[in-house]
């Protein structure tokens, strides 16, 4: 059955809320999201990336230096996976390894001054591309648009009686709370 077709008992005026959460807004989010990722997917491919790729060195942002395990775990991907990618990123000289002194068993990986110059020229054309999805719309829409997001995340991380906090849907929930509050 779809979303949109899903049914819950009468609650007075909240029953419109809730058709709009899973139809129109639901719809409109989802379109959204689409637009984004199918923009985002353009740039990661005009530099010649694959999105594991991307994803690979956009962790280097947050954090100088890491390992294949590290990565691996923090984008949850199986072992020979990484490994695969941080080859090919080292090949193409975005990435280097460095064996810790202390345990030669541990590779230690940086970007190089190469991949720092790819990641910031795709933070201009990300940048550039948010702007043209913007244009026309004013800070106070942007900012009330992201006051309702909050709103509806927070009324799901509040729906403890609802989701066992140990489900994936409660886990996400609470990363994405955790991103969208200031």
């Amino acid at each position: 059955m779809a979303a949109e077709e899903l049914q819950c008992p009468s609650r007075g005026s909240g029953d419109a809320a809730g058709s709009r959460l899973t139809g129109v807004l639901g719809g409109a989010v989802a379109e959204l999201a689409n637009v984004i990722s199918a923009g985002a997917s353009i740039e990661i491919d005009r530099c010649g990336l694959e999105s594991e790729e991307f994803a690979v060195l956009r962790l280097f942002c947050e954090q100088g230096e890491w390992n294949a395990t590290q990565l691996a775990r923090q984008l949850q991907i199986d072992a020979s996976r990484i490994s695969r990618l941080v080859t090919k990123l080292v090949d193409r000289r975005l990435l280097r390894r460095r064996r810790a002194a202390t345990d030669r068993r541990v590779v230690h990986l940086k970007l190089t001054q190469q991949g720092r110059d790819l990641i910031d020229e795709m933070r201009e054309c990300f940048e550039a591309f948010e702007a043209e999805l913007l244009r026309g719309v004013s800070s106070k829409e942007i900012d009330s648009f992201l006051a309702t997001v909050r709103t509806v995340v927070n009324n799901f991380a509040d729906a403890e009686h609802v989701l066992p906090s140990s489900s994936p849907a409660a886990v996400r929930s609470a990363e994405c709370r955790s991103t969208l509050l200031p």
